[in-house]
């Protein structure tokens, strides 16, 4: 086996940080982060914030109507100490200043995070097996990734502390894993290009449909478009799968990087329609003066699917119940309202806490009965998805 390399983007959260807490008086907290880089070797470079910085929520952008949360607050878990190292399949920009946050207020606690795709970072588990750094999996699309590391058996079982904070959709069948936040897909839509009622009810009606030729637009490379795949191939089978993406390549789409890519070019009238998950048009919608983009969901089917990212421990982890404990942390009350406000608008997974006004209950969607649980076979997924030519 071999040992992973810092070739992967990284943040250190530094253990330093006690010392300058201890210098800020009882009650006062300081954020202190690593300085990122790229690096093919050695440990990033390490800086610190000024020591009058207080630790508070990262609620920037929450509305002050806004109720508090419910759910456990992190005042009440379990304080966290010693070193763990995050693989974090979730975008730096994304979630580095809830991690900080989190250690701000452990001072005891050292984390070192990696960030990068999420199926590089799982390959990188799988090949360095038992002498992975990894003590802690963070993905955006947790079934693929956990699920095919847990397939390998590499994940363990999360304590019961952890799994009793959130329903039975929202974790692995064998508690390997569990939902941090959750998201639906969703049809994003042109409203100057496209009535919603020209959108078809069904994604397995948009082949051979002229007004949708050149005008649609998806990202088969991002995780999140697979877990979409995933759900297509549970529901309809592999070959009608295979046949249905060769039918929508005849439309000729349009390839984005991400999800966002997809929406801010249905919003400039690149494409009439998208395919990507529900969030990512109120992004826009904050952005832009009364922008032409709103979105639809059809019904009972991959494209309406609910998905999310979480978090899952490794067996190699070298202290669990704190690397246990962080997912714990990821689940509490401030974490989950972190999640749920602008501009993240994800679906909180614990009771007590509401998604933002705008989005849609869960309840009024009509998803298929399937949730996070069936959507593991990440293999097979990309192994369609080379087969009809989409990714390399």
């Amino acid at each position: 086996m071999t040992r992973d390399t810092d070739d992967t983007r990284r943040s250190t959260i530094d253990r330093r940080r006690r010392d300058v807490l201890a210098a800020t008086g009882a009650g006062t907290f300081a954020a202190l982060a690593g300085c990122l880089g790229n690096t093919t070797g050695g440990r990033s470079p390490r800086a610190t914030t000024t020591a009058s910085t207080r630790a508070t929520p990262p609620f920037e952008g929450r509305p002050g109507s806004r109720p508090e949360p419910g759910g456990a607050p992190m005042a009440d878990l379990p304080p966290l100490s010693g070193s763990l190292t995050v693989f974090s399949g979730r975008s730096e920009r994304l979630v580095r200043p809830l991690l900080e946050y989190i250690s701000a207020i452990n001072p005891e606690l050292g984390l070192d995070v990696l960030y990068g795709s999420a199926s590089r970072l799982a390959n990188r588990v799988l090949t360095a097996g038992e002498n992975t750094r990894a003590d802690v999996v963070y993905s955006i699309n947790v079934p693929g990734t956990l699920g095919a590391l847990k397939s390998k058996g590499r994940t363990t079982r999360l304590p019961d502390a952890v799994l009793s904070m959130l329903p039975e959709l929202w974790q692995d069948d064998d508690g390997q894993w569990v939902v941090t936040s959750g998201r639906a897909r969703a049809v994003p839509y042109n409203t100057d290009m496209i009535s919603p009622e020209e959108i078809p009810d069904t994604v397995l009606d948009f082949p051979g449909q002229s007004q949708f030729e050149n005008a649609v637009g998806w990202p088969p490379a991002k995780a999140t478009f697979h877990a979409f795949v995933t759900a297509m191939r549970v529901l309809e089978g592999e070959e009608r799968t295979k046949q249905w993406f060769r039918k929508m390549i005849d439309l000729d789409p349009k390839s984005y990087s991400g999800g966002f890519g997809v929406n801010k070019a249905v919003a400039d009238g690149e494409v009439a329609v998208g395919f990507s998950t529900h969030y990512y048009h109120k992004r826009i919608l904050d952005a832009r003066s009364d922008p032409p983009i709103d979105i639809t969901f059809t019904k009972n089917d991959s494209a309406s699917v609910l998905a999310g990212a979480g978090a899952g421990v490794l067996g190699s982890a070298r202290d669990p119940e704190t690397a246990a404990g962080l997912v714990r942390y990821l689940l509490s009350a401030e974490a989950q309202e972190y999640f749920a406000i602008p501009d993240r608008y994800e679906y909180p997974v614990i009771e007590g806490v509401d998604p933002m006004p705008g989005l849609p209950a869960l309840s009024e969607i009509n998803t298929p009965e399937i949730g996070p649980a069936d959507l593991t076979d990440l293999a097979g997924t990309l192994e369609l998805l080379r087969d009809v030519g989409l990714i390399e």
